[in-house]
């Protein structure tokens, strides 16, 4: 849209990712948003209120309880074809929560997970970590075919984190994030950074830092509990896409158009006729999500 905008007719932004976002700082803050959204979600569904209150204190309280004394679930191996024991640590509880906000279908299950997990039962823990492929193997062998490594911390080596260093990142989270998570957050921080002085993949120019300005007309969708490219960044990327459009999907983590039901028709009106505003009246049918109360039964 930048370089080459002669060649762009119309442009579909799913789970937006402007590159004038501050990455190492604005991505740990976008997980602990998107947890903060999960508690207020289940707050003001008055069922959900009712089975799990205080949900954001227990989850913290959990995190520090698990950092003390780790729990074990059992997990299953899909390369063994058999369950083992797998200690369970804070850093386990927070990241398997943020992996599962990803997808529409883990989120209902998830102040399940939290409240099952902080009286020491598991199952649902096991059940989420299942459904999301997160940690399908001890030896790690199983391949998430979503994505290339090698071209991963490329790109965002290069293009995000030549930019400022952890000593920066670290000053800026500490009065932004509960410190029950301050170590588990900071941790991938500095991880990320290790990463960049690995990986040797310079820094981007300057230009690659800034915003995109543009009039090409472009379909920006977000999803409400979306952990990595949070609504906040769509909102970011419209405010220089002088004809866009932006619609939040309830419910909906990262990647709304992988879910056909909803986010292609509006795609393809889209791409149809791109100067007008596609038609967004079924957004109004989407429910919030119908989180599972503890006497309800988990599906595999």
């Amino acid at each position: 849209m930048r370089d080459h905008p002669a060649q762009v007719r119309s442009v579909v932004l799913d789970s937006s990712f402007p590159p004038n976002i501050n990455t190492p700082i604005d991505d740990s803050l976008a997980n602990w948003n998107a947890l903060r959204k999960l508690f207020r979600g289940c707050a003001k569904s008055r069922a959900c209120d009712k089975a799990y209150p205080k949900l954001k204190k227990l989850f913290l309280d959990t995190v520090v309880s698990l950092d003390d004394e780790p729990g074990i679930a059992n997990l299953y191996d899909w390369d063994e074809d058999e369950y083992y024991e797998a200690e369970v640590i804070g850093y386990d509880l927070t990241n398997t929560l943020v992996q599962a906000m990803y997808d529409v279908y883990t989120i209902p299950m998830l102040p399940r997970m939290i409240y099952d997990t902080a009286n020491d039962d598991f199952e649902t823990y096991s059940l989420v970590i299942d459904a999301t492929g997160y940690r399908r193997s001890v030896k790690q062998s199983y391949q998430d075919v979503s994505d290339r490594e090698g071209m991963f911390q490329s790109v965002t080596c290069r293009d995000e984190y030549g930019y400022t260093d952890y000593d920066t990142v670290e000053e800026a989270l500490l009065d932004k994030i509960p410190t029950a998570l301050q170590e588990n957050i900071l941790y991938d921080s500095s991880d990320m950074f290790e990463t960049y002085d690995l990986w040797e993949a310079g820094v981007a120019p300057a230009y690659a830092d800034e915003a995109v300005v543009s009039n090409i007309p472009t379909l920006i969708l977000t999803g409400e509990y979306d952990p990595m490219t949070p609504t906040a960044w769509g909102e970011l990327a419209l405010e220089t896409l002088s004809n866009g459009y932006l619609y939040k999907f309830r419910g909906f983590g990262h990647a709304v158009s992988s879910e056909p039901r909803c986010a292609t028709d509006m795609m393809t009106e889209f791409f149809s006729n791109p100067t007008v505003s596609p038609n967004s009246d079924y957004l109004q049918d989407i429910p919030n999500p119908n989180f599972i109360l503890p006497n309800e039964e988990l599906e595999d």
